[in-house]
């Protein structure tokens, strides 16, 4: 299997993009939280560093931790900026009913 987070998530972005056009919010929401889910992963990956089993709802302040720790804090300096925006994000709500995804939440995970 060929793993390549930056990939993905550009892949997740666009069609994000494309759905939320199309006030698609449910699909639009899984895959805003997919592509921030590689994007970081992406960046952790530099290094050498396995998150792979994260999703982006734990990864976000997995991430902020490590940085705090090595010398990753100037890259993921952000993290620590802002709360994190995917604390209710659950990779299973792709199981959800589509009425439970406003665009609201859509905007916030964009």
């Amino acid at each position: 299997m060929l793993v390549d987070f930056s990939d993905a998530a550009n892949r997740h972005w666009k069609v994000a993009e494309c759905l939320l056009k199309d006030k698609r919010w449910a699909n639009a929401d899984q895959l805003f939280g997919l592509y921030a889910e590689c994007a970081l992963k992406a960046v952790l990956s530099n290094y050498r560093l396995n998150f792979e089993r994260d999703h982006i709802d734990k990864l976000w302040d997995n991430a902020k931790t490590f940085a705090c720790g090595m010398n990753a804090v100037k890259c993921l300096a952000h993290l620590s900026c802002v709360a994190n925006p995917f604390d209710n994000w659950k990779v299973d709500q792709r199981y959800w009913n589509s009425a439970y995804i406003t665009e609201d939440i859509v905007k916030a995970h964009k």
